[in-house]
């Protein structure tokens, strides 16, 4: 699996460390009550998640599996947050690691992947039109913002499979599983769980999410 090298562990340490600042900075605002839209606000079970996934992702071995059982609901907006915090860090890892595209692939069911684009669109203006947060980016916050994200459905995600991202985020991660137990179509005789797994493994990190109870036990993601 691609590792970021020692050349670009150094350069992006600045960047990381200013994801944990942008973590705190928001989470600041958001137990001073100072996040006005509610649609953004966390709950305190939703701050320790986040603070955990941010650690885990830039320090440990590059992926979170999200199981918000004490939030539940909030499992989307806790990953948009984290993702808009690494959003600088990503750009450097891309920028100094070979045989990657730079970009982050977000992989979403069906009835799932509008709802995510809607939620990381609009989190994203408004985390980047702060004021404590634009004083913590290293540039324009607005190309910041920009940052290449492709959305994907499980359907869909075959024709991605050649392609190395920096961030990969699966979402509703069991369905990976589930939707692999079908019998694959005529024109595409891959299994979705072979086609996510190795997109994966050629990415340099990893976030996996899921709030469903797992009725078959944790094979359902152990496979990823």
């Amino acid at each position: 699996k691609n590792r970021p090298t020692i050349k670009a562990q150094r350069e992006s340490a600045a960047a990381r460390t200013t994801a944990e600042e942008k973590l705190k900075a928001y989470l600041n605002l958001v137990k001073t009550e100072k996040v006005t839209d509610e649609r953004f606000v966390l709950n305190e079970n939703q701050i320790k998640v986040a603070e955990r996934m941010l650690y885990e992702v830039t320090r440990e071995n590059f992926a979170s599996i999200v199981n918000p059982e004490p939030c539940r609901s909030g499992k989307t907006r806790v990953t948009v947050l984290v993702i808009l915090c690494l959003l600088e860090w990503i750009l450097k890892i891309g920028a100094n690691t070979d045989g990657t595209d730079g970009k982050i692939l977000i992989i979403s069911p069906l009835t799932a992947t509008d709802a995510f684009r809607e939620t990381f669109t609009s989190f994203s203006r408004y985390f980047h039109s702060l004021e404590d947060i634009v004083k913590l980016c290293d540039g324009d916050p607005q190309n910041v913002a920009k940052t290449p994200i492709i959305f994907v459905t499980l359907q869909s995600v075959s024709k991605f499979k050649l392609k190395k991202f920096v961030l990969v985020v699966v979402d509703e991660c069991h369905e990976v599983y589930t939707k692999s137990q079908q019998k694959p179509s005529k024109n595409n005789k891959e299994k979705i769980i072979d086609v996510v797994r190795n997109i994966c493994n050629d990415s340099l990190l990893g976030i996996f999410m899921s709030g469903t109870i797992i009725t078959n036990g944790f094979c359902d993601v152990y496979w990823l």
